[in-house]
């Protein structure tokens, strides 16, 4: 029963990690210019306050506890390799014109939940909210500076 449980908030771990990842890779292609000045852009979006100020803008435009972010300086590390233009929409084709997102928010919303539920033990105890609000009231106490 327990291991089962752990199994699934870590798949609810993943799945808000995802969804944070979406829309920051969304705010950063968004910044981009169309022509002119794309690598300048981008190497100023990589300095750590700027892409701080991008996690703060996504936090508070989609309402996402900072417990759901990746890790900044890992990101980072990542992210200048890469190339921002070519970084998905949320409500692009590539990610289904949102319909992605929105599938995965009603994965957490419900069918996790009933998943829960079905499990032995676990009848109406709602674990998943419990257990995730906990965990992320604890990752926002440990880390109030998560974005600087």
């Amino acid at each position: 029963g327990q291991s089962a449980v752990r199994k699934v908030n870590e798949l609810v771990k993943r799945m808000r990690l995802l969804r944070a990842h979406a829309f920051i890779l969304h705010e950063l292609r968004c910044m981009m210019p169309t022509m002119m000045g794309i690598k300048k852009k981008q190497q100023s979006l990589c300095e750590p306050t700027a892409m701080s100020e991008v996690f703060r803008t996504v936090h508070k435009k989609h309402n996402l506890p900072p417990g759901d972010f990746p890790e900044m300086k890992k990101f980072l590390s990542v992210a200048k390799e890469l190339n921002f233009t070519e970084f998905p929409r949320v409500d692009g084709s590539r990610l289904k014109s949102g319909k992605l997102l929105e599938e995965l928010d009603k994965a957490m919303s419900v069918d996790i939940p009933r998943l829960l539920e079905s499990m032995p033990g676990m009848t109406g105890q709602g674990n998943i909210s419990n257990s995730t609000n906990a965990a992320a009231s604890t990752y926002f106490a440990e880390s109030e500076d998560i974005y600087k």
